[in-house]
This record gives C-alpha cells, structure tokens and sequence, in this order.
C-alpha cells in the first residue's frame, strides 16, 4: 500500500519544543507541552522575521506576565527585547557557529576571491539553518527537507529530512493524534 501526503514542501521550517537531558518528552510535559511540533513555516520568509515569530511563540507559551509587560514597555520596548532574548531567555543561531565565523574572518581577511573562502561556503550552504530560544525547554526552528504530511484514521504523520552539520541528512517521522 502506498501512501499519498496531503502536503509535500521541498523546504519548510518547522518549529518544535526541544528539552535538552534525559526524559525530555516527560520534562516538556511537566512545563505542560503536550505537542512537540508547534508550527511549520514557510522558507520564503526571512531568517529576522522567523527568529521573532519563534520568540513570540515562546513568549506566548513560557513567559509570565510580567515578563510580557517588561518586554512590551514603551519607552524601552527595543531595548527591552534585546535584553530578555540575549541575556535572559539565550537565543542560538548558526550565526554564532565556528565555521560562520571562520568563514566570516577569512573574508575579511582575504576576500571572496580565496579557495580557503570558497571551501568554508561551500561547507557553509550545507550548514543547518536553525533557531533555539531558550533552554530546558527550548523552542527551535530548523529548515528541513521534503516536508510530507500524511492524514490516515486520526493521526497525523509528519516526515522531513533535517540536515546535519557533518552535510548529511537525518530522516525525521513525527506522529500526533488529531483531536
């Protein structure tokens, strides 16, 4: 018997709870995650518009209300913001990677023009698109590959292909009961 997705996306982010230890399914639901997916976005949106939509998510589940008032002060919003996702609630990009910003310095130092530039690019373009907020629990965007979504008898079956940083892939299988 085959299977026909109701949806197939070549590329897509998908944001999901992560809690970093043993036990982590038990963990997120302690925190009262019952999901571990949250949302699947499209990859034609900018890597700034989908770091701020994954802290708004996690804003809106994790955060007190106090934390929301503080970040949404008006005279120091900006500021506000910057300070609770950086210092308080840590925020993780490949940014921040060794290989981004080897690649970074050897074009500084050396220009795009350099065989050692064009290797760490190459390496670079295989490198995982990600976004971590937060830590136990955390809340992470990954650019996948060859997303499909399968409906059959109430559930759900997610898979994707999630690149790791060695250049391969992982095969992702993600299953949920529809309410």
């Amino acid at each position: 018997m085959t299977r026909t997705p109701n949806a197939i996306f070549s590329k897509a982010w998908i944001i999901q709870w992560q809690f970093f230890g043993a036990d982590s399914d038990v963990q997120l639901k302690r925190h009262g995650i019952k999901e571990r997916v949250v949302d699947i976005l499209n990859t034609r949106k900018d890597f700034d518009e989908v770091k701020e939509y994954v802290e708004n998510l996690y804003r809106l589940f994790l955060l007190s209300f106090s934390e929301k008032a503080f970040i949404e002060n008006y005279r120091f919003s900006r500021k506000n913001r910057k300070q609770m996702f950086g210092a308080r609630v840590p925020v993780f990009t490949p940014f921040q990677s060794d290989l981004y910003r080897n690649m970074m310095q050897c074009f500084r130092d050396k220009g795009m023009n350099d065989s050692e530039y064009n290797r760490l690019w190459e390496e670079w373009k295989k490198y995982p698109s990600y976004i971590t907020v937060g830590h136990n629990p955390a809340l992470e965007a990954r650019k996948v590959y060859d997303l499909k979504i399968f409906s059959n008898n109430g559930t759900e079956i997610l898979e994707w292909d999630e690149p790791l940083a060695n250049g391969e892939c992982k095969h992702i299988t993600y299953t949920r009961e529809l309410r």
